[in-house]
């Protein structure tokens, strides 16, 4: 791909917000953080939480008190709640970030609320033994993989993917998912799908 190309992908998605979808594990965040390094100019979208940070790297939240949270409810766009923790984001944040990893539900949601820009959907889709290996390498439990199945089997309909844009197999190596979705995007930003 000629550097025309990735300048018109790269203007196409400043004008619009990129929204991935998908199972635990199937590399949702990997792929957000590999566009921004291959397309600088684009920011990931960081909603805010309630929930408490896991380490003192963790940076893909903006971690608030559930006092906070609820001062600042009127001006979220989508918000919503898990585990007893909630997450939201606000219109400005949409508005100046590009790159929004998201749940079903809350795509639902967003499509319904955010009409500031164009929201185009990247689901991804894996086998289910290679997300048990996902797990595992990340040194959780076969537990933590059932747990969090079944609580993606309760959130992921059948039909979500036909909500999406455009779908990429995630079983592959994170660079070759992230060169499958800058061809895709090419081919979405040239009209065809």
């Amino acid at each position: 791909m000629n550097k025309f190309d990735m300048n018109k992908i790269e203007s196409f998605l400043i004008s619009s917000l990129l929204c991935i979808v998908g199972k635990s594990g199937t590399g949702k965040t990997t792929l957000g953080k590999g566009l921004t390094k291959v397309f600088p100019s684009l920011k990931e979208v960081v909603p805010y939480t309630t929930r408490p940070r896991r380490s003192e790297s963790e940076d893909c939240y903006v971690f608030i008190t559930k006092e906070e949270f609820n001062n600042l409810q009127p001006s979220l766009v989508e918000y919503t709640s898990f585990g007893g923790n909630y997450y939201g984001v606000t219109e400005e944040t949409l508005d100046t970030h590009h790159i929004y990893v998201i749940e079903p539900e809350s795509l639902a949601r967003l499509k319904k609320k955010y009409h500031n820009k164009p929201i185009i959907t990247v689901g991804l889709v894996c086998d289910d033994e290679v997300l048990r290996n996902r797990f595992l390498q990340r040194g959780q439990s076969d537990q933590d993989y059932l747990n969090r199945k079944l609580t993606d089997e309760q959130k992921f309909s059948e039909g979500y993917l036909n909500d999406c844009d455009i779908v990429l197999n995630a079983e592959a190596s994170e660079e070759d998912v992230l060169q499958e979705c800058i061809n895709s995007l090419e081919n979405f930003t040239n009209g065809r799908k």
